[in-house]
């Protein structure tokens, strides 16, 4: 409901253009997730001039905080419509141009826009409607809050759709930015322009830098045509592994079938960011005897895992265990 805080001013004569900041007591509870409408007014005996007595309703929009993770928003959960139903403390400006609209087909026009969300091909995803009157029109989406110290290494990573495919009309694609709030709008974080295809393109954006409390402000400008449609899905907050880090998922088989010439082969994942160039030492010691040593002739990708058979068989036909 409503909440109306009526307090006087300290008493204090003020002089000609001089300016108070005042602090009301007791404060207002804006907990809830949701928007709160604020609107500020002054009483002044004798006022000469009331036109600037009152300030204009301002929205407040508390997203709510987001603590596990990795957390996803696919949007699977919001309803379609112009601009929908927006959950999980996801909330467009409402100052701004136009809105984001919570869509799960193709969009309204061909030659732009995606014909399907990014994964499941059923689900919603988000996206700014560019036909007449949208051109050049700004869009923006906020996120909820995330607190981010549970993660060393804080990555964002989402799914966007900018295809603008009228040959008669060319290239009349916008904008998308992404701002990050950190106690201050740090504003083009990411950004992109342009025709980008006919296809879900991913982002990654790396948010070491900021504090451990942000939020995100995902910004549209539609282009100066009605071809210039621009969509997000599958907005994840992740933390990143080291940039070199490398481990064993496979050993070689027990059991049945070893021989006096059985091959020893290892699996050697890169969990790490960066490519692991050729050369990568490995080894092992069979029953405390001696270290075997060899390296791996090719390079291994992120997020790669490659077989390693070491050169020279060993004996393991005796019924003996081998460690």
């Amino acid at each position: 409901g409503d909440h109306r805080y009526l307090h006087s001013f300290p008493t204090r004569r003020s002089s000609d253009l001089e300016s108070l900041d005042y602090i009301f007591t007791g404060g207002a509870d804006l907990s809830d997730s949701g928007k709160y409408s604020f609107k500020g007014f002054i009483y002044v005996n004798n006022d000469n001039s009331k036109f600037n007595d009152t300030l204009k309703f301002i929205t407040f929009i508390n997203n709510g905080t987001v603590d596990e993770f990795p957390h996803i928003e696919n949007f699977d959960s919001f309803s379609k419509g112009n601009p929908g139903i927006l959950k999980n403390g996801w909330a467009n400006d409402g100052r701004d141009d136009i809105d984001w609209r919570v869509n799960n087909n193709r969009t309204s026009t061909a030659y732009t826009g995606p014909s399907r969300n990014h994964t499941q091909g059923n689900g919603m995803y988000m996206y700014v409607e560019s036909s007449e009157p949208n051109f050049n029109k700004t869009a923006v989406l906020y996120s909820p809050c995330f607190t981010l110290r549970s993660l060393p290494i804080p990555y964002l990573r989402f799914w966007y759709n900018m295809y603008s495919g009228n040959a008669a009309e060319g290239d009349v694609m916008g904008s998308l930015a992404v701002d990050v709030y950190d106690g201050q709008w740090n504003d083009n974080v990411w950004s992109i322009s342009g025709n980008q295809g006919n296809k879900w393109n991913l982002a990654e954006v790396n948010l070491l830098g900021f504090g451990k409390d942000i939020k995100l402000r995902f910004r549209a400008l539609t282009g100066p045509g009605q071809y210039s449609d621009i969509a997000i899905d599958d907005v994840e907050i992740y933390h990143e592994t080291a940039g070199v880090d490398v481990g064993i998922t496979d050993l070689p088989n027990n059991g049945c079938g070893m021989t006096g010439g059985t091959d020893i082969t290892i699996g050697i994942k890169n969990y790490g960011t960066a490519s692991v160039k050729s050369g990568l030492k490995v080894g092992y010691i069979l029953d405390g005897g001696a270290k075997v040593e060899e390296s791996v002739g090719s390079a291994i990708a992120s997020e790669s895992t490659v077989s390693y058979t070491f050169a020279a068989p060993v004996d393991l036909s005796s019924g003996n265990h081998y460690f």
